[in-house]
């Protein structure tokens, strides 16, 4: 009889709970007159976009990641994937980023990327990346000229990947605390892993010769040249067929020429750690027109086209103007040097 009672009471209350709640909430129940309304009518702006924020947008899911530029200092200038314009970007502005952007950073500024909570990296004045792909499955930054620091954190989808490139090397990174660098004028590459990590690190000669595949960790650094005597002991020339191209050595140690890169990555360590805490996150469509709006905002600079033909008109290279798209960086103001 009591437990009868009981029913009776909570088939009672249970509705009247439920229905006390949703108008809480700005819920409207649905009616025999209008079976379809149940929207939230009386919700207001900051529900509404916590709403959308979790259900439409979720951050560590998704084919790509929703990777941001924070401009620490400075200027930079970008380009966009087909697109032959060139927008001047300063200080303060967070871009979210996309398949094929192209980052100059100028002499006088620093530049922050970060991929959600998991990857944070640093790219030092006068250097220039290239997103080439932010494919969970396959991210791959190109490294053009200059120098980066970087903090990978360790995945728990072993099937993400992240990738980056010089123009003589590919590697992998593991979870790793590294630094990278290439400065065209010599073919030097220096690629580094600090005190966590590992990269596995493929590299080859100016003229595409496999120079081996190499695993650093645990403080580990490789530095070399790419670069090929214009000559071989016989005199043939680089471009000659019976050119014999000598051995480089590409040798793993301890870290020493990129010593001062550790100071600088240990930077990172802190902000890694606050990331998730620190990402402010975006409701559905609002990182595109986040984007659209600082791209559109931007000092609009001289194409790459218009660059490119006048170079070939003139036979001049205005490597000053930092427009041209290309490696152009002459400077050995680095810690890697040959």
């Amino acid at each position: 009889m009591i437990f009868q009672n009981k029913t009776c009471l909570m088939s009672i209350l249970l509705p009247l709970l439920l229905v006390s709640g949703a108008y809480a909430r700005g819920i409207v129940l649905p009616t025999p007159e209008e079976p379809f309304k149940d929207k939230i009518t009386n919700a207001d702006d900051s529900l509404l976009k916590s709403t959308l924020s979790e259900t439409k947008y979720i951050h560590s899911r998704g084919v790509e990641w929703d990777a941001r530029l924070t401009i620490l200092r400075g200027h930079i200038l970008l380009k966009q994937e087909k697109l032959d314009q060139i927008k001047k970007l300063g200080k303060g502005e967070e871009l979210p980023l996309a398949k094929g952007d192209v980052i100059r950073v100028y002499s006088d500024s620093d530049v922050e990327i970060r991929l959600y909570d998991k990857c944070i990296f640093h790219l030092f004045p006068k250097s220039e990346l290239q997103i080439v792909s932010l494919d969970k499955t396959g991210t791959y930054l190109s490294l053009r000229y200059g120098y980066m620091t970087g903090k990978v954190k360790r995945f728990l989808d072993k099937t993400h990947t992240i990738k980056l490139k010089t123009l003589y090397t590919n590697s992998l990174i593991t979870a790793a605390d590294f630094a990278a660098g290439y400065i065209p004028a010599t073919k030097t590459t220096g690629i580094a892993v600090f005190d966590s990590g590992s990269m596995s690190v493929s590299t080859i000669n100016e003229h595409g010769l496999s120079l081996g595949l190499y695993e650093l960790r645990g403080n580990q650094e490789i530095v070399y040249s790419a670069e090929l005597p214009d000559f071989d002991e016989e005199g043939h020339a680089k471009t000659d067929p019976d050119y014999k191209m000598k051995d480089i050595d590409v040798i793993p140690g301890p870290v020493k020429l990129m010593k001062d890169m550790q100071a600088e990555q240990k930077k990172l360590r802190k902000p890694a750690a606050d990331m998730k805490k620190e990402w402010r996150k975006y409701v559905e469509g609002e990182r595109e027109e986040i984007r659209k709006e600082i791209i559109d905002s931007g000092e609009l600079m001289i194409t790459s086209t218009v660059i490119i033909n006048r170079n070939t008109a003139n036979e001049s290279n205005d490597s000053e103007s930092g427009m041209e798209f290309r490696d152009v960086m002459t400077d050995e103001d680095f810690s890697v040097r040959k």
